[in-house]
C-alpha cells in the first residue's frame, strides 16, 4: 500500500464573511501510521480591536474567552498585515508537505472539518 500523508487544517474567523477576519489557523501532518510529522499554529486575534460578526460572537466566542486567549497575537504587525502573514504562512507550510509527499512518492490529502468555508478564506 502507498504511503500517506495528511494535512489536518482548521480555521478560526470573527464571523462568516469576508468583512471579518482570520484569527487563527492551525495545522497539523500526520503520515499513513499516525506520526504527527509537523504541525504549526498561527494565532491573529487582537483583544478589543478583532471585530466580531455578533452571531459569532454570541454563540460561540463570548463563551470561550480561553480560546480567543490561546489566539491573541501581540507581535509588531497590523491585524491586516498579519493576517496575510497568517495565510502565507500556513500556504508555504502546505506546499512544503505536498513536494515532501511528491518527492517520496506518497499520496497527499489535506482535510478540513469544513473544506468549503475554511478553503474560501485562506485562497483569497
Amino acid at each position: 500500500m502507498k504511503k500517506q500523508i495528511v494535512l489536518a487544517f482548521d480555521i478560526e474567523r470573527s464571523g462568516g464573511t469576508a468583512e471579518y477576519e482570520t484569527i487563527g489557523i492551525g495545522a497539523s501532518v500526520v503520515s499513513s501510521e499516525f506520526e504527527e510529522l509537523d504541525s504549526i499554529f498561527l494565532p491573529n486575534y487582537y483583544p478589543g480591536i478583532t471585530k466580531f460578526e455578533p452571531k459569532c460572537w454570541n454563540e460561540f466566542w463570548c463563551k470561550f474567552p480561553e480560546k480567543l486567549e490561546i489566539l491573541k497575537y501581540d507581535g509588531p504587525l497590523s491585524s491586516q498585515e498579519r493576517e496575510k502573514e497568517v495565510i502565507t504562512k500556513f500556504q508555504e507550510f502546505r506546499k512544503k508537505w505536498e513536494i515532501y509527499a511528491k518527492e517520496n512518492g506518497f499520496s497527499y490529502y489535506i482535510v478540513s472539518d469544513n473544506n468549503v468555508y475554511d478553503g474560501g478564506f485562506i485562497n483569497d
